[in-house]
């Protein structure tokens, strides 16, 4: 069966002539006083007040999907890469000591306003700092999730081989395989963290 639109949707105020203007952001590239070294999903909320503000009725942002180095080459096109979270405004963050402890060390402290004021983007280093964090509010937070996606599945997986899928060993790299469920119950914890 085959569904087609006639054509796709077009807001009211521009069908009837009007028009509207924005902003596009690279929302990688922008950096606050709070982010870690790469813009976050609350970077984009300032983002969006602030245009809002001033009238504007868009803002647009680069693709904010799970990636491996590219967004133009997605691991999923429903799952949003986690290097974009605002892992301080999460509700679970608030009822972690272990995380927050964690984010209030010297240590920790001296390595975000490395991020911060790298002329680049520093991915594996946020990645890093960002991953400690999570795994220690999802160890907190004990989540309970029921049957785990293939995405989550996927990206254990990845964590384990690295790569593209079509580089790791044979018996996992097809989905429904048995060697991929065997893994999946086996490495169950990794699993939920990436579905959580």
């Amino acid at each position: 069966m085959k569904l087609e639109a006639g054509r796709c949707y077009e807001p009211e105020l521009l069908s009837q002539g009007g028009r509207v203007w924005g902003f596009m952001v690279q929302l990688y590239g922008v950096r606050s006083k709070r982010n870690w070294g790469i813009g976050d999903f609350g970077d984009l909320r300032a983002l969006v007040e602030f245009a809002a503000a001033r009238g504007a009725a868009v803002v647009g942002v680069n693709p904010l999907h799970a990636t491996q180095g590219s967004p133009y080459s997605p691991s999923s096109r429903l799952a949003l890469n986690f290097l974009y979270l605002d892992v301080e405004a999460l509700p679970e963050y608030a009822q972690s000591a272990a995380a927050q402890r964690l984010v209030k060390t010297k240590a920790f402290q001296r390595k975000l306003e490395q991020l911060r004021k790298a002329p680049l983007v520093d991915y594996a280093g946020v990645a890093v700092l960002k991953l400690n964090v999570l795994g220690l509010i999802f160890k907190d937070a004990k989540p309970r999730l029921e049957r785990p996606s293939t995405f989550a599945i996927f990206e254990a997986l990845r964590e384990k081989y690295g790569g593209g899928w079509e580089s790791w060993p044979r018996e996992y790299r097809d989905p429904g395989s048995r060697a991929v469920r065997k893994f999946a119950k086996k490495n169950a914890q990794r699993v939920a963290f990436h579905e959580w």
